[in-house]
């Protein structure tokens, strides 16, 4: 779950509340797949086994929670998966957050795109 700090008071999302996001990552290549080897530009099991350790072990049922909310302190007594961030833990922000953790591994990534539901989803890509 997340907790939106930086909105006009009323928002609903200024109550902590949960997501199920859906995650969709995106690469690049120049060349045809016949010219790959094994004729693939990355194999889907190493992309996994990089997601799980660097995005789903620190996200999933965690709560995120922006460094100045001023209930950070209260909300990490309840719960040892607090995550607290150095951004507002929008699909904006967390979108940008899974790409830069997972380019590291990946150079071949162009985009991550979290998607809330079928009508609200955020892009992060290369060059922006």
């Amino acid at each position: 779950g997340h907790k939106l700090t930086l909105l006009e008071h009323g928002h609903k999302c200024l109550n902590p509340h949960g997501e199920y996001y859906t995650i969709i990552a995106t690469f690049r290549s120049y060349e045809s797949p016949e010219n790959l080897p094994g004729h693939m530009l990355i194999d889907f099991g190493e992309i996994d086994k990089i997601f799980k350790t660097e995005v789903y072990d620190f996200l999933d049922h965690s709560f995120l929670i922006y460094k100045d909310d001023p209930n950070v302190e209260l909300y990490k007594q309840l719960s040892s998966r607090v995550r607290v961030l150095d951004f507002s833990p929008t699909a904006e922000y967390i979108a940008k957050f899974i790409f830069e953790r997972l380019v590291k591994y990946l150079p071949t990534l162009v985009a991550v795109e979290v998607i809330e539901s079928a009508n609200n989803s955020a892009i992060w890509r290369v060059g922006y």
